[in-house]
């Protein structure tokens, strides 16, 4: 029986992800391997998007990030040579961190990851 009297376990507070900086690349990696920044608020999605980028060799993850806020920060400490933005985005989404972006770095290459299966979906989000 739950005794009432007793204070409730305080919950811990929620995890804000944070940008950082991936220095663990593969010994294998060449030196002119393209630098990028992967945008998702799923931490396992990002992890095993990374893993698959690592094992080609021909790109690194330099930096990673969970929101468009972070992720403006990550592309204007870390200079990537590509952005991969999920659509989906806690706070800002995707598209309008597309368009800021855009704003600060015209010439950025920005590959778009979405769920959702209509254009339409996509283009308004």
């Amino acid at each position: 029986m739950l005794n009432m009297d007793t204070p409730s376990p305080k919950r811990a507070p929620a995890r804000r992800t944070v940008l950082r900086s991936t220095d663990k690349t593969p010994q294998s990696e060449p030196p002119d391997a393209k630098r990028i920044v992967i945008v998702d608020d799923h931490p396992l999605f990002r992890k095993g998007l990374q893993e698959m980028i690592h094992s080609d060799g021909t790109f690194a993850v330099c930096g990673e990030a969970g929101n468009a806020a972070e992720a403006m920060d990550g592309v204007r400490k870390l200079h990537p040579d590509l952005v991969i933005v999920d659509l989906s985005l806690p706070g800002a989404n995707g598209i309008e961190l597309i368009k800021n972006i855009r704003a600060e770095f015209p010439k950025l290459p920005i590959l778009v990851l979405s769920m959702h299966e209509e254009p339409a979906r996509t283009a308004t989000s």
